[in-house]
């Protein structure tokens, strides 16, 4: 991974389309590296002990490594690769990753009334930020996609990487609902083979009745 970072120009026009991205990259920390790294925006950059606080939203997949995070909304908890963790504009929040194992991580940050709608409606949560979704090839290729438009920054390319943020948090949810299903299906054919154990068990129980009767 090559370290890329951009904060990008945004016109009343790309606000208009109800979704604009704001800034976009990707970092790889090393093991005992120095996070975040210093070449940030003041306005971007913090540290562990005081946090920071943004005016917009973020969304990070965390791809290698494990670390930390904690909000004014969510108590300390333990992030590990495949996860995916939403920033807030307004709350206080701080991140890092492990000294023993460093990470991978991919952003982007956003405003618009589109995604204030989906918090409005609690597709996204305050109190549950950190989303666990695995490796998924399909969402890193996302990330991939709106960190090469941004390279180049062709005419009218902010709509073109809103959409693809919307796709983004759309396959994410999609992930999600996807491993609840499969969550559910699991514990049906658990509770099935629960109750077949059961089941085999009482008919074992009133044969050896039977058999000891007619002794």
């Amino acid at each position: 991974m090559i370290n890329y970072y951009k904060y990008l120009p945004v016109s009343r026009e790309d606000e208009n389309w109800g979704l604009c991205v704001l800034n976009t990259g990707c970092t790889h920390i090393e093991p005992t590296g120095t996070y975040p790294i210093k070449n940030h925006p003041a306005h971007h950059y913090f540290n562990w002990t005081i946090g920071r606080v943004l005016n917009e939203y973020q969304i990070i997949y965390i791809t290698k490594g494990k670390g930390l995070f904690e909000s004014d909304s969510c108590k300390r908890r333990e992030i590990k690769a495949g996860t995916i963790i939403v920033l807030f504009p307004g709350e206080r929040h701080r991140y890092k990753p492990d000294n023993e194992t460093g990470w991978d991580e991919y952003w982007i940050g956003i405003r618009g009334d589109i995604i204030d709608n989906l918090v409005k409606k609690n597709f996204l949560r305050r109190e549950d930020p950190s989303i666990y979704i695995g490796f998924n090839e399909g969402v890193l290729n996302l990330f991939n996609n709106i960190i090469e438009v941004t390279k180049r920054e062709n005419t009218g390319y902010q709509p073109l990487i809103s959409g693809t943020a919307l796709h983004l948090m759309g396959n994410f949810h999609f992930i999600l609902k996807q491993n609840a299903v499969e969550c559910e299906e699991k514990e049906v054919i658990i509770n099935k083979s629960r109750l077949y154990f059961v089941l085999i068990s009482i008919m074992i129980f009133r044969r050896s009745r039977q058999l000891r009767n007619c002794r």
